[in-house]
């Protein structure tokens, strides 16, 4: 009987070993997945820090200045719809004209 307790004992001390061991892993698991979202969270903010810096001194002046060429098409695209109006306005206002002077080519006689 005394050999059983003795053969527990033993079983008892190697289960306790292998709990602190399991229990040593488990932290260095839990420490190791937290690095890691660490660092995944500092790489994406890095990630996301370096393509706004690369926007800001690399394409901010070329889409400035595509900006600035579509304000000055839009204000000449509306110089050229007035233009157009007007010239369509003075045809009417001529042809209008024509209509309400005496037509000469109908008094007059062939030759």
């Amino acid at each position: 009987m005394a050999e059983d307790i003795d053969e527990l004992r033993e079983l008892i001390e190697k289960n306790i070993e292998i709990s602190q061991e399991t229990h040593r892993m488990v932290r260095k698991m839990r420490r190791t997945a937290l690095f890691g979202w660490f660092f995944q969270a500092v790489w994406w903010l890095a990630v996301a820090g370096i393509t706004s810096a690369a926007y800001y001194y690399y394409a901010e002046p070329y889409i400035a200045k595509i900006e600035s060429l579509y304000g000055f098409t839009q204000s000449q695209s509306r110089g050229f719809n007035e233009e157009i109006t007007n010239l369509f306005a003075i045809m009417k206002q001529q042809r209008f004209q024509q209509t309400q002077s005496p037509q000469t080519s109908a008094t007059t006689t062939p030759r």
